[in-house]
């Protein structure tokens, strides 16, 4: 028997779940890039890889043009995965995130034009 969508995002044997988020902010060959991992999956490499693979599907199958990833000032893990897949640090957008308890922190906005993917990858 198959576990339920709900029993596969509570199971601690999935490490995390790196996604493409459509956007149309003007821009209709445009998306960002959001991840989420468990902590025992800490330090692996997995959420560059798995976004790295997102790119090659973003960038080569469905012909995107740019895509972007934001990261709490703070937020160094995150951070570390967008200078290894080679963005470009943009621009930090003040209050723009908000975190548990209502905080609102800092993102430093990367990004990735398709040009720029196709010289690094």
């Amino acid at each position: 028997m198959l576990p339920t969508a709900s029993e596969v995002r509570s199971s601690s044997l999935i490490p995390g779940v790196p996604r493409l988020e459509k956007r149309r902010w003007g821009q209709p060959r445009f998306t960002a890039i959001s991840a989420s991992r468990r902590f025992g999956f800490v330090g692996r490499g997995l959420v560059t890889r798995g976004v790295q693979a997102l790119f090659a599907i973003g960038f080569d199958r469905h012909g995107l043009h740019r895509t972007q990833l934001r990261a709490g000032v703070d937020n160094l893990r995150s951070r570390a995965v967008a200078k290894r897949l080679k963005m470009r640090e943009e621009g930090v957008l003040r209050g723009a995130g908000k975190v548990g308890g209502g905080l609102y922190v800092d993102l430093v906005m990367y990004g990735l034009l398709v040009d720029e993917w196709q010289i690094t990858r």
